[in-house]
């Protein structure tokens, strides 16, 4: 809420201190100066942070600013379209620009929406193939990083709520890390025979090209494969 009367405001903050019991700001403009600062505490009574000092009032409004906002981070980018991605993940980056454009005024830079989490390696997707060779969506997630600990809060929830205790079910992915963690986690129900580990050979014919720079080779590779 801060960062929104901020962004609306044209004005800019800068976190000082943000630890389990004290998160301060002051204006990004007069940093050295504090010359506007504001502070909240977390309170005993109602185990909530609570505004209880500041020092202004903030009117350092920035000229300098005209397209991007340094307070429109990708986080709270994320927040503004979790809901837009969530009604339709192939969603574009052009129609989700716009719709921050509208709601802020402000138009971030393509390196904060990709790293929003929603494209690329910030967004896991699940489908299934049934038997006519057709592709159902089941299940997705916007994660802050792809790493262990986000794949293995993925593959978990995918195993309770999708697989069940399904025996002999194929997982086709990459050779992320945080993947091949989760599948071999014998706490989350992946392991044979519950669950088959496969690498996906559009990864492997794309990282295989990236290395072997011929033309020709990433489709030898694929035909290999299958």
């Amino acid at each position: 809420m801060v960062k929104k009367v901020h962004i609306a405001n044209h004005l800019e903050i800068k976190v000082v201190k943000s630890d389990s019991v004290t998160w301060e700001v002051v204006c990004k403009q007069n940093y050295e100066g504090y010359k506007w600062r504001l502070r909240g505490r977390k309170r005993k009574l109602h185990d909530h942070f609570e505004f209880m000092d500041t020092k202004g009032p903030h009117t350092c409004v920035n000229q300098a600013i005209s397209q991007d906002h340094f307070n429109l981070s990708s986080s709270y980018i994320t927040e503004m379209i979790m809901d837009l991605v969530a009604a339709d993940p192939t969603v574009s980056e052009k129609v989700l620009m716009a719709a921050i454009v509208k709601d802020v005024g402000y138009k971030p830079s393509s390196k904060k929406i990709e790293c929003t989490h929603l494209y690329g390696k910030y967004l896991h997707t699940a489908t299934a193939i049934d038997g006519f060779h057709h592709i159902l969506p089941v299940a997705f997630d916007v994660v802050e990083w792809e790493n262990v600990s986000s794949w293995t809060w993925f593959m978990e929830r995918v195993r309770k709520t999708v697989a069940f205790r399904r025996m002999g079910v194929c997982v086709i992915l990459d050779r992320h890390a945080g993947i091949m963690s989760a599948m071999n986690n014998t706490n989350l129900g992946w392991c044979e025979p519950y669950g088959y580990h496969r690498f996906c050979i559009g990864h492997l014919a794309a990282n295989f090209a990236k290395q072997f720079k011929k033309e020709g080779l990433k489709k030898r590779v694929v035909e290999m494969c299958s």
